[in-house]
């Protein structure tokens, strides 16, 4: 009975291009990254404190903007 290889060991050669080239893309994108983390970290800030100002808006809808509205027309504009 002769010996059988089970799992064949993956080479560099074994990979497609696409592989290959995502890997390079991620490697890049890591490396900005990490160059460049304020630029991130306030982009990210932004859009975390834009994300809850939309919530915030959506939850509270109109009636934030409202108040008073139907009293002053009531009295004819004026406040």
């Amino acid at each position: 009975m002769a010996p059988v290889r089970l799992h064949k060991a993956e080479t560099t050669d074994d990979r497609n291009a696409w592989e290959k080239w995502c890997e390079n893309g991620m490697n890049t994108v890591e490396e900005w990254v990490l160059n460049h983390s304020f630029l991130c970290l306030f982009i990210l800030f932004a859009l975390l404190i834009s994300l809850f100002v939309v919530l915030l808006s959506t939850m509270v809808g109109v009636s934030a903007t409202e108040s008073g509205m139907m009293r002053n027309f009531v009295n004819g504009g004026y406040v």
